[in-house]
């Protein structure tokens, strides 16, 4: 009779560690899909948002720049708005740098980063109603501020590097099917596409999506660059590590030698 219960109570205890797995792996799972829908709508869509709101700064400064009664006007009213808020401004802050902060507040980081966006964009030459498809380009705000560091390279110089990495690299596998050729534009052919994978345990690969954006593809690139780029550096310093090593072991050994030949 006991050893009824134990087989009973041995049973239950490995059909919850079963639900308990399965629940995880569902779990994460889920998760993950809820991921790539925040990244491909609700991230994507607030990081638009905010590209919008930064190129209406720019329209904004474009006409406080101009020396017509209008610029005046305007940066008067600037100048009234920023003594309303108490805020303050050195002689060298830029226009634009005054217009962001009264948008944005008190935030440095986040109104530092965002002038650099804009007064790059200048610099490029960029229209205010480009620069939301620009920055994405450019890998975002944060891609935008870091290519002002003299060493930094932008998502797209990344990304760049990453085709080159590419195009010296071996072609893993090929995919062909009715629904995923439906997926794609046509137009398409012999750019590159993002696919969104799962990755199963018996080493296949669940293709559930394409993604085509020019912003995608460009991360993807630069992440690829990086993920290469690292793999580099790691061999070279396992080398590097070696070479050392060896020269150690070269050393010791001529002392050895001459240790001898003096005995």
């Amino acid at each position: 009779m006991s050893d009824k219960k134990t087989v009973v109570k041995n049973d239950t205890s490995a059909n919850a560690e079963i639900e308990v797995f399965d629940n995880t792996v569902n779990q994460l799972h889920a998760l993950t899909s809820e991921r790539k829908n925040w990244e491909n709508t609700l991230l994507r869509k607030s990081n638009q948002a905010l590209y919008a709101i930064l190129a209406k700064c720019y329209e904004t400064y474009e006409v406080m720049s101009q020396r017509d009664k209008a610029g005046i006007l305007a940066r008067k009213a600037l100048k009234q708005v920023c003594v309303q808020n108490n805020y303050r401004f050195m002689e060298s802050t830029p226009l634009v740098t005054k217009v962001v902060k009264c948008v944005f507040g008190v935030d440095r980081r986040r109104v530092s980063a965002y002038s650099i966006v804009i007064r790059e964009a200048i610099k490029q030459e960029i229209k205010p109603e480009n620069l939301a498809e620009w920055v994405e380009e450019m890998g975002g705000v944060e891609q935008v501020r870091l290519s002002k560091s003299p060493n930094a390279k932008t998502a797209k110089q990344k990304a760049e590097l990453g085709q080159q990495a590419l195009q010296k690299s071996d072609e893993i596998a090929k995919v062909k099917s009715k629904k995923l050729s439906q997926a794609t534009n046509p137009e398409n052919v012999g750019e590159q596409v993002v696919l969104l994978a799962v990755q199963n345990a018996d080493g296949s690969f669940s293709i559930n999506g394409v993604v085509e954006s020019a912003g995608a593809t460009t991360a993807a690139l630069a992440a690829y660059h990086q993920q290469t780029k690292k793999a580099q550096d790691q061999k070279a310093e396992e080398q590097k590590s070696e070479e050392k090593q060896k020269g150690l072991d070269e050393a010791i050994s001529n002392a050895a030698q001459e240790a001898q030949i003096a005995a």
